[in-house]
């Protein structure tokens, strides 16, 4: 899983990176603000954290995996535990949320042995928005459908199907969609660059 700003030099990548490579231990998980690397091969050691998920958890089992990103740091969490914090580069433009398998035979990913497979299953995902700032820009009054939010403002490029904050405590509850974008319009277009200033984001893997 990670946030994404794509970028046409590598220092100018924003990214927020949880990664797990199958050839390691079960317990083992990398965190990474990136760029971790420079073009030129200089190594950042404060963008990474390497660390082993806490209390015996393995990542072929069910995990609850959380990060907070914040304009400060990007906070990860194993089960309600706290299994890394950076600070170095956190990503601070609008972002993409991405969640992938993949493999390029590269020194990181190396090669998957013939025969063997990898995939990823998830059970449930929520994504919370920042209500605890009191800033005119996050009130909820300006939510819904007679909302500041989906007013006309001239810009036929925009996106127009917003989710709401419900205030269920449960996970696993849709929540309501305003507008009538299909779900592969909103990945293909504007509704796929939606920024949030400080988000939580819940995944069981």
């Amino acid at each position: 899983m990670f946030t994404y700003v794509p970028a046409d030099e590598i220092k100018n990548v924003q990214e927020a990176d949880m990664e797990i490579l199958t050839r390691e231990d079960y317990d083992r998980v990398h965190y990474t603000n990136h760029p971790g690397y420079s073009i030129e091969g200089e190594v950042y050691p404060k963008a990474t954290r390497n660390t082993t998920l806490p209390d015996g958890l393995k990542w072929k089992e069910w995990v609850e995996h959380r990060i907070d990103w914040t304009p400060s740091q990007s906070i990860w969490y194993a089960n309600g535990k706290q299994v890394a914090n950076i600070s170095f580069q956190v990503p601070r433009n609008p972002s993409l949320m991405i969640f992938s398998t993949w493999g390029d035979g590269g020194v990181w990913t190396q090669n998957m042995t013939t025969g063997e497979e990898a995939y990823m299953e998830m059970q449930w995902l929520q994504l919370l928005y920042n209500t605890s700032d009191t800033s005119d820009k996050h009130k909820r009054d300006d939510a819904g459908p007679k909302g500041r939010v989906l007013r006309k403002r001239g810009d036929e490029n925009i996106c127009r199907m917003v989710c709401s904050i419900d205030d269920e405590d449960g996970a696993g509850v849709v929540t309501w969609l305003w507008g009538n974008n299909t779900a592969s319009g909103l990945l293909a277009g504007p509704c796929s660059r939606q920024a949030y200033e400080n988000i939580a984001l819940f995944f069981l893997v």
